[in-house]
Order: C-alpha cells, then sequence, then structure tokens
C-alpha cells in the first residue's frame, strides 16, 4: 500500500510543471543575463596578491544540495527558484573539489578535512594522518602524520590564527 501511495506521489510530482516567469522563454532574457554576468566579471579581477585567505567548509554541501537550497530560497521569496544566488554564489571567486576517501567514496568530517587543509587524501574516520595510518590501529599512524596549511603558514614566518591564539593568551 505504501509503495503505491509513493508510485502515485512520484509521477504526481514528475507531470507537475514547475512554475516560470514568461520573461524566462524571452531568448533575449537570457542573453542579456550572461552579458551582464560577462561585462561584470573583468571589473572584478584581482589587482595584487591576497594578504589573507579564508576557508569555508561545509558538510553536505553537495552540488545538488546546494542546488536544492539556492532553489527553495528562491521559491520562497515568490520566484522561480533556479534563478536565486546564495551568498557565496556572490564571492568573486569559489572552487570546488571533489571529495571522497582513500578507503571510501563519500567522506567523514575529518577525512575530508584532513584533504582540504593538507592536501593528502586520508582514511575514513582519520585526522591528520595520511592513507598509511589504519583507523584504530595507533601503531599505523608513526610515520603518517602530515603537515597542514598551518604549519606551513608558520614555517613560512606568516602570520597565523596559532601566532594570534599565543599572543592573546
Amino acid at each position: 500500500m505504501a509503495a503505491s501511495l509513493l508510485s502515485l506521489l512520484a509521477v504526481l510530482l514528475y507531470h507537475v510543471n514547475a512554475a516560470y516567469y514568461q520573461y524566462e522563454t524571452e531568448p533575449s532574457y537570457w542573453h542579456n543575463l550572461a552579458f551582464d554576468e560577462l561585462t561584470a566579471a573583468p571589473k572584478e579581477l584581482p589587482k595584487g596578491v591576497a594578504k589573507n585567505v579564508i576557508f569555508f567548509l561545509g558538510d553536505g554541501m553537495g552540488i545538488p544540495t546546494v542546488t536544492a537550497a539556492r532553489i527553495l530560497a528562491g521559491q520562497m521569496a515568490g520566484n522561480s527558484g533556479e534563478e536565486n544566488k546564495l551568498s557565496f554564489d556572490k564571492f568573486p571567486y569559489t572552487g570546488l573539489s571533489r571529495t571522497y576517501n582513500v578507503d571510501r567514496q563519500t567522506t567523514d568530517s575529518a577525512a575530508s578535512g584532513t584533504a582540504y587543509l593538507t592536501g593528502v587524501k586520508t582514511n575514513q574516520g582519520l585526522l591528520g594522518l595520511s592513507g598509511k595510518a589504519q583507523r584504530l590501529n595507533c601503531s599505523s599512524a608513526q610515520d603518517a602524520h602530515v603537515d597542514s596549511i598551518l604549519r606551513w603558514s608558520i614555517s613560512a614566518g606568516k602570520p597565523s590564527i596559532q601566532n594570534f591564539i599565543t599572543l592573546w593568551q
């Protein structure tokens, strides 16, 4: 019974037309939108070397999840949704990375944080260690430690959060 209801719901949802605005049917709307974006882009070119870099790492922030959030926010604002931009969509520079572990296709926070901050992928459940280490095997961690961007920053004599914490104490 439940499976039949779910199947019926899926069919109904599939055949419901998405809300749209008449102007979205006009090619000129899309051409003008692209032209505006491309015209604005050269104005945002870097004018020097970055003094600081801020990293944002969001769990559950895959492309499908972010797209769903973007559409929902747009629809809640009374629009069709797809045209909406979340705050970080407006950042002048962004990047994406593929997340997976040495031993798993779906990563956890510890392993993704390690890859993000060290450039080295590791095994599920490990933090600050390479894939040589095995979870729940402490002796395997002996030669598996990896340096992070914080260590690189300190070694290069750059101001870092560790310097701030030391000065603050």
